[in-house]
């Protein structure tokens, strides 16, 4: 709980007894049916308090919520040191329908594991460095090698895998690993399948 939320909850206790104050002062006085001493000497009735009170109040009733829902800044997922994914010596081209072999290499410190990773390749290219954060649901490559998409892998190691390209033109891929929850990308490479 921050500052603001206890500073928050303060106020509307203090709110709420200054508000109550009012309703307890015009109860008393109904139940003994008095007149309230301030009508009986000639004063105006303060009922402004017990407006001032349910403003306050309900300000900070709507500022408490405010603060529940405001969203927390979010953690951003740090890899382990020395953590890469590289792909190596990509081909630069191959034929429609030929197995186009793959070579990668997850590195990360011993006892670390991988419970995913895969050549995620599309006809869009997707720039820049992917960060931490982006899973591969997030990106435009929508195909990739199945063959370690699931389960325990024991890192650092080499995989190796193929793909046949269903269609000619060029194809956008990374290599990509989910190690120990944290999404870790190769840059991005193309491939121009002549057909």
């Amino acid at each position: 709980m921050n500052r603001h939320s206890v500073l928050a909850m303060h106020i509307v206790a203090w709110g709420y007894v200054w508000y109550s104050k009012g309703i307890w002062i015009d109860t008393y006085f109904a139940m003994e049916q008095q007149p309230i001493p301030a009508q009986s000497a000639g004063k105006p009735r303060r009922a402004w308090k017990k407006w001032v009170g349910a403003l306050v109040l309900l300000a900070l009733i709507a500022f408490i919520a405010w603060q529940g829902v405001a969203e927390e800044p979010r953690a951003v997922p740090q890899a382990l040191v020395g953590t890469a994914v590289i792909l190596r010596d990509p081909a630069a081209s191959a034929a429609l329908g030929e197995a186009v072999s793959f070579r990668w290499e997850v590195r990360a410190p011993v006892g670390a594991s991988a419970v995913h990773t895969a050549i995620h390749w599309g006809s869009v290219s997707v720039p820049g460095t992917l960060g931490y954060e982006v899973a591969p649901d997030a990106t435009a490559y929508s195909e990739f090698l199945s063959d370690y998409a699931t389960g325990q892998h024991a890192l650092p190691r080499e995989f190796t895998g193929a793909i046949i390209f269903p269609q000619p033109g060029t194809s956008f891929l990374r290599a990509h690993a989910v190690i120990d929850g944290v999404n870790v990308w190769s840059p991005e490479h193309q491939i121009v399948i002549e057909g």
